[in-house]
């Protein structure tokens, strides 16, 4: 991807940079969850609504909020059989 780097730092997780000039001065969090649904689950019983859709990747499903300066966080589950760097 066009403006992206990403430093794989093995089952620990990932760093990805991505150069986006609209969001400039914003942020944007991914966080790999064991369960989306039941992150959803959690997250609804604290007011956050999280929406998610599974046929959106053969490899992750994943869900985005915002917090409340306009930052992305972003929720994301490995489908089974799906392994970063094929792990």
């Amino acid at each position: 991807m066009a403006g992206l780097a990403d430093w794989y730092l093995g089952p620990a997780g990932t760093i990805q940079l991505i150069y986006d000039r609209e969001r400039a001065g914003g942020s944007m969090v991914t966080l790999h969850v064991p369960d989306i649904a039941a992150t959803q689950r959690r997250l609804a019983a604290a007011g956050i609504d999280l929406q998610y859709d599974e046929t959106t990747s053969d490899k992750v499903t994943f869900g985005t909020v915002l917090d409340p300066d306009g930052n992305s966080v972003t929720f994301v589950e490995q489908k089974p059989g799906f392994h970063p760097r094929g792990e």
